[in-house]
């Protein structure tokens, strides 16, 4: 394992502490830091209204100026602050001898949400399926609007022939799909059985050693090229380009490593797999029907995580939009 000081200034949260020593976590912007990843990672701030939050929060730059929207673009894609340098220049990275402020694992999420775009948009009406339907004929967003206290989806795309769909056909809809996928309490204890005989535990245990064997090989692999350069054998341009090589690649290993579920998450996944699938109907009818204030976000992902499981909702309707 390659472990270095960061050979540049310090960045925002962090503060240099002489040459050729780690960084030191700043003790007034390093909290700050960890809050900005964490709001981002709510899924209640765009990148816009995150800069405006952590103004206000009072988060400023190296010369005491607020954070631009471009500067805190670039903190969220900075991997120092999970642990891991990078050199832009060359493309190098390896590990950081300086404290993290966030785990890999969140920093993974944050460019997830990043280059998916899935962060939820705030909006001035908490409507229930705001973003999740699209058109059935021309694949458009279907957008929500109010109307005489009634709630109606229509495509927004020109010459498009769909016409407006209202909100209690759409819940009606979902309503008896969910009752079709509903599990009964007999495909319930056969699934847990499924799962015990499958052992996802064990598929983990054969990922892990895997990530691990190919570690020990690469280090190894660099242990004998270094060894090879001391006798004279390997030249050091050749040596450095294949340490930078396989640098890169142990990082990416480890990244993988850090990244694997951990066996409580499993067990709690598969509680909460079960859990949604035996009790879909009632849980929809608790958000959508019963509760006079909706939580758009829970429906959502409700919503869709039927989908994932069950591909795509057959609504009636032609026009009517599909997941």
């Amino acid at each position: 394992m390659f472990v270095r000081p960061y050979p540049f200034k310090a960045p925002l949260g962090y503060l240099d502490t002489g040459r050729g020593q780690a960084k030191a976590p700043c003790p007034q912007t390093a909290p700050l830091i960890k809050d900005l990843y964490a709001l981002y990672l709510s899924g209640q701030h765009s990148l816009r209204s995150l800069q405006k939050e952590m103004d206000r929060r009072g988060l400023r730059g190296h010369f005491a100026n607020p954070v631009s929207l471009h500067g805190i673009e670039k903190i969220l894609r900075n991997t120092f602050y999970h642990g891991q340098i990078t050199i832009e220049r060359t493309g190098e990275t390896f590990d950081g001898k300086h404290e993290p402020l966030i785990t890999k694992r969140q920093f993974a999420r944050v460019q997830q949400i990043k280059a998916g775009r899935c962060g939820q948009k705030v909006t001035r009406h908490n409507h229930q399926f705001q973003g999740v339907f699209r058109c059935g004929l021309c694949d458009g967003p279907m957008v929500p609007e109010r109307q005489k206290l009634k709630v109606y989806y229509r495509c927004q795309k020109a010459h498009c022939a769909m016409t407006c769909m209202r909100q209690d056909r759409i819940e009606d809809a979902i309503l008896k799909a969910l009752e079709v996928v509903q599990l009964t309490p007999q495909q319930i204890k056969q699934t847990q059985q499924l799962w015990v005989e499958r052992n996802a535990q064990s598929d983990l245990d054969i990922n892990r050693r895997s990530l691990m064997a190919r570690i020990e090989a690469l280090e190894t692999k660099l242990a004998r090229m270094t060894d090879l350069l001391i006798d004279g054998t390997l030249d050091k341009p050749s040596f450095e380009t294949a340490k930078q090589s396989a640098t890169f690649d142990l990082s990416q290993l480890r990244a993988q490593i850090d990244l694997l579920p951990d066996p409580t998450d499993l067990r709690r996944q598969k509680a909460e797999y079960i859990s949604l699938f035996t009790s879909m109907v009632d849980t929809y009818h608790g958000l959508c029907c019963i509760n006079p204030v909706r939580d758009s976000s829970r429906e959502s992902s409700m919503v869709a995580d039927v989908h994932e499981q069950t591909h795509t909702l057959d609504l009636q309707d032609h026009e009517l939009a599909r997941l």
